[in-house]
């Protein structure tokens, strides 16, 4: 018996096998820390010498996963566009956005006044897989710039998972 869950950066799975009388809690802060992997692994090391030989695994898609979009091609200038500040209300949260090598970077969640909340995804580059729309793969982030009618970027909205539609709005431009 399993059930997992998120939320933001959280992670959780519980793995019970009730004729074991065996369970495993794994919890998590990092978003890219997989639990149910890790309990997974946790039960193979204490119910070894219990459990049936392992069939051979299905490469099956994850539903909670979102499938990736090939890269597109967008220039660096254009990239450029995208580097910012981009504040939550609901969150309580800024996400900064810079170029560094010619690529679109996160650089860093910060609370309040730039007081830094989160390094997981620092450096993490955005993706670009359609007009305005970016992916961080390894994160299973998805966001979508939209633009006023300058036709410049001032809202993201954020989808992470099962989580969609948060928004942020453009705080200040950096280079």
């Amino acid at each position: 018996v399993r059930h997992g869950g998120a939320w933001g950066g959280y992670r959780a799975d519980l793995l019970r096998f009730p004729e074991q009388h065996f369970s495993v809690v794994c919890l998590c802060n990092r978003s890219d820390s997989r639990p149910g992997k890790r309990a997974d692994r946790v039960a193979d090391v204490y119910l070894n010498d219990l459990m049936k030989p392992k069939e051979p695994e299905k490469k099956e898609r994850d539903p909670e996963e979102p499938e990736h979009r090939p890269a597109v091609p967008v220039s660096a200038d254009e990239l450029a566009r995208y580097a910012g500040d981009y504040s939550s209300d609901e969150l309580g949260v800024t996400y900064r956005f810079a170029m560094s090598g010619g690529a679109l970077k996160f650089t860093g969640i910060f609370a309040g006044d730039s007081f830094p909340r989160s390094t997981e995804l620092a450096d993490k580059t955005l993706v670009p897989v359609g007009k305005d729309q970016f992916e961080i793969p390894d994160e299973y982030l998805t966001l979508t710039f939209q633009r006023d009618s300058a036709g410049v970027p001032q809202t993201i909205v954020l989808d992470a998972g099962r989580t969609k539609g948060m928004i942020f709005h453009r705080s200040s431009s950096r280079p």
